[in-house]
């Protein structure tokens, strides 16, 4: 395990172009750990650009960007009282727009993403049903071949005397006959509880995955009520300092 320091030292060598193969030697940290790292950096600046070229074409932002313009422009020019407060109101109704835009957004983003944690939670619902009740069905079916196992034992208990009675070739062909039977039976009734605790085990890691998935669309609503409050701080500055 990584401490932060060692992660950071690893991504400024990245950054400072040197290969897998250098910065494992300097580090001492092998070179796939190394390639894990860098992969994780290339998809973050990935995001990173994603989101920043997202802000930059935001009907929002270009919004923000023509009020501060404007501000600019009225402080340039020298006004009447009137037309400074016809402008003034212009700024407002600029600002309410954008207001309304961004509450509007974050209640379609907050909609989305808990209409998106009940879908794959159902989904995953779905699946772990499916899969219990095939672990039933190998449950009952380990249960039948138990029962003819213990039928065919009850059989040879009851040909006792019959086997007592027949020629001793014919008694060890049918002893090596019903050998064969019952080894074939406990080899079925092996592979069967096998597969019954295969998948009893991948229906609990599916549990485990939606419990996680759960706590992740919390950390997103969480994210989101960050990401409004931030936005309503930003507003509350703007209007401070109109």
């Amino acid at each position: 395990m990584l401490s932060d320091k060692e992660r950071k030292k690893i991504i400024n060598l990245i950054k400072q172009g040197k290969t897998n193969y250098r910065i494992s030697k300097e580090t001492v940290h092998s070179v796939n750990t190394i390639q894990h790292i860098r992969e994780e950096l290339e998809e973050n600046e990935k995001k990173q650009t994603q989101i920043e070229e997202a802000c930059f074409n935001s009907p929002i932002e270009a919004t923000r960007g023509f009020i501060a313009q404007l501000e600019k422009f009225i402080q340039m020019k020298k006004f009447s009282d009137k037309e400074k407060k016809e402008w003034g109101e212009r700024l407002e109704q600029l600002r309410e727009i954008i207001q309304e835009e961004v509450d509007d957004r974050i209640n379609i983003e907050r909609e989305d993403a808990v209409k998106k944690r009940d879908q794959d939670w159902n989904k995953l619902l779905e699946q772990s049903y499916i899969k219990k009740e095939a672990a039933t069905n190998l449950e009952n079916l380990i249960h039948e071949r138990d029962t003819i196992i213990k039928n065919l034992k009850t059989t040879i208990e009851e040909k006792d005397h019959f086997i007592d009675t027949r020629l001793e070739k014919d008694v060890i062909r049918y002893q090596k006959h019903l050998s064969k039977v019952q080894k074939v039976f406990d080899a079925e009734k092996t592979r069967f509880t096998k597969d019954a605790e295969i998948q009893y085990s991948y229906v609990n890691n599916l549990f485990f995955a939606a419990v996680e998935k759960q706590e992740a669309n919390k950390t997103r609503e969480k994210q989101l009520d960050e990401r409004e409050e931030k936005i309503k701080k930003q507003e509350v500055e703007l209007e401070t300092n109109k």
